[in-house]
Formats: C-alpha cells, sequence, structure tokens
C-alpha cells in the first residue's frame, strides 16, 4: 500500500473529486470508486483502521477503450484531520481489462 497512500501532514476540507477513466481491450464494465480516509499506526500490521468515506461516483457503465470517461464525485465527508492517511478505491464488475484511472482532489488547508 506504500506507493498509493497519501499522507495529509494539515487538516484539510475537500471541495471536489473528479477522475479519468478508460480500460485497454473493447470490452465493457461497470466501475466504481471511492476515497476513504485511515488513521495511520506506522509499524503496525493493521496500520490502517477508522476508515471514513470521503467521497465517490456514481456507477460509470463504459464500452471499454473507444472512450475515455470523466466523473464528478458526490463529496460525503469533506474534513480530513491532520495525520490522516487517503486511498482511492476503483471496482470493476466482471472485466478482466486493465483500467487506468486518475482521480483529481480539489481541497484547502483548514
Amino acid at each position: 500500500l506504500v506507493p498509493v497512500m497519501w499522507y495529509v501532514p494539515d487538516a484539510i476540507s475537500i471541495d471536489s473529486v473528479t477522475s479519468f477513466e478508460g480500460a485497454d481491450t473493447a470490452t465493457g464494465d461497470t466501475t466504481r470508486m471511492h476515497l476513504f480516509s485511515y488513521t495511520f499506526t506506522s509499524g503496525s500490521t493493521s496500520a490502517l483502521t477508522s476508515g471514513t468515506l470521503l467521497a465517490h461516483n456514481s456507477d460509470v457503465t463504459n464500452a471499454g477503450s473507444e472512450q475515455a470517461y470523466l466523473s464528478t464525485w458526490t463529496v460525503d465527508s469533506a474534513s480530513v484531520s491532520a495525520g490522516k492517511v487517503i486511498l482511492a478505491f476503483f471496482r470493476m464488475d466482471s472485466s478482466t481489462d486493465d483500467p487506468a484511472v486518475s482521480v483529481t482532489v480539489k481541497y484547502h488547508l483548514t
């Protein structure tokens, strides 16, 4: 998880979340994404606890590699305390495509 964790050193408020997604084959699938914050415990085998849903997108029914899709997410909980770790999750229903995803989080310090 280390390469994909975003450590938040100062408290922030999330203003908006958007994402692009695509796939490498012509077979489409339904996808969805979520953004969570966690309490991080250094050196623990249970390093991530107390998950909070920050934002999510609506299901995207895509046609595969022919198109790229832009999603504007719903912010569920904008406040993130200093010292938290943020992770984005991507789910596909059934396809074995290799997805490409880019998530942008607009925020300000609080």
